[in-house]
């Protein structure tokens, strides 16, 4: 048994994946794409009643942007806000930690797919597929960006894995 062999098991992964995503949410600055801050904290402001309709881009004003994450984002505002923690650095830090847990939790839940598709080859080819869905450098990159297309995975990803469960 090799000591890569030794470490490569399930918990040990998710330890790992915890701690990369924690130092991406911790590291991660700014954001990845206009959409992220401009057609979600500042419409989620504008509901706070911070920024005026006048300063929102013109997809505010034909309504083509969806809602709903918005609306998430403007309750976990008034949670933190009720806490003393309303800083708009603190608050992005939660977000982004509260995108890891989404994308981490999707990952996880794929394990059945991964079990169903490893079934007749050797387990450490499953721990080192489900390492690499877990670990590769872009993952954690994307996991904490709390944009739509990174929850809309996450959401599409944790259904997919209950439909899967329901079939086979």
């Amino acid at each position: 048994m090799t000591l890569v062999d030794k470490y490569l098991k399930e918990k040990n992964i998710l330890i790992l994946t915890f701690l990369i995503h924690l130092v991406a949410a911790i590291f991660s600055l700014g954001f990845h794409h206009y959409d992220e801050y401009f057609q979600l904290l500042e419409f989620m402001n504008y509901k706070l009643g911070e920024t005026p309709a006048t300063n929102l881009p013109w997809e505010f004003h034909n309504q083509m942007r969806p809602w709903g994450q918005v609306y998430i984002f403007y309750y976990l505002h008034k949670f933190f806000s009720f806490f003393g923690m309303s800083s708009p650095f603190v608050f992005t830090f939660f977000l982004r930690l509260i995108s890891s847990i989404l994308g981490i939790g999707s990952v996880y839940l794929l394990r059945p797919v991964l079990k169903y598709w490893f079934k007749d080859e050797d387990h450490r080819a499953y721990l080192w597929a489900f390492f690499l869905m877990n670990c590769a450098w872009y993952i954690p990159y994307m996991h904490v960006r709390p944009s739509s297309e990174s929850w809309g995975t996450s959401v599409f990803l944790i259904a997919f894995s209950y439909f899967f469960q329901a079939v086979t």
